[in-house]
């Protein structure tokens, strides 16, 4: 929510493309996340992508759980699809630095688990890394640095849980040596 609030659709909609790739685990919320999937697709013009979930979407078994204002848009998406879409960009591996799509999370190369921004779900970069400066966890230096210096974690503290607490006048981000 947080990223599409800031106007990073690109992100947001890669995000839940990961969730909707996994979501049979959930499976009490399987169309509200098709659905956010579908419509966030669609604004950051990825076309295929919202078609593919749409059409999940179509399957009579949710069908008619798709809420009434959203229905005729999800119809309309899987009537007239348009499958034009940019590949994800690649970054590499902080591993091995074997390229790899920026969301995916192991490498198939050192079969390593990668650690991944809790800003962005984007997986880490050895050249962006930081940390927060409350939790320790990683994070991309350029985005958590926008985040942080913005106000945004102050301002959503589902970001960090802790950090509505801080002082302002603690905004030191800096990149891990």
């Amino acid at each position: 929510k947080i990223l599409a609030k800031i106007g990073d659709h690109r992100t947001a909609a890669r995000i839940l493309i990961r969730l909707a790739k996994n979501v049979s685990k959930f499976p009490e919320h399987i169309v509200p996340i098709l659905t956010s999937t579908v419509f966030e697709c669609r604004k950051a013009d990825l076309r295929r992508s919202a078609f593919e979930y749409a059409s999940m979407l179509m399957h009579p078994e949710y069908r008619e759980h798709i809420p009434a204002q959203y229905r005729r848009k999800v119809e309309m998406i899987v009537r007239r699809p348009e499958k034009s879409e940019e590949d994800e960009p690649m970054t590499p591996c902080c591993y091995c630095n074997t390229l790899l799509v920026e969301t995916q999370l192991d490498c198939p190369s050192c079969k390593n688990t990668l650690p991944y921004c809790i800003a962005t779900g984007r997986h880490m970069i050895r050249e962006e890394w930081s940390t927060c400066p409350r939790c320790h966890f990683p994070a991309l230096y350029g985005v958590q640095s926008v985040l942080w210096l913005d106000g945004w974690i102050d301002l959503n503290p589902s970001i960090h849980r802790s950090v509505h607490r801080a002082s302002r006048g603690n905004r030191k981000v800096s990149p891990v040596q």
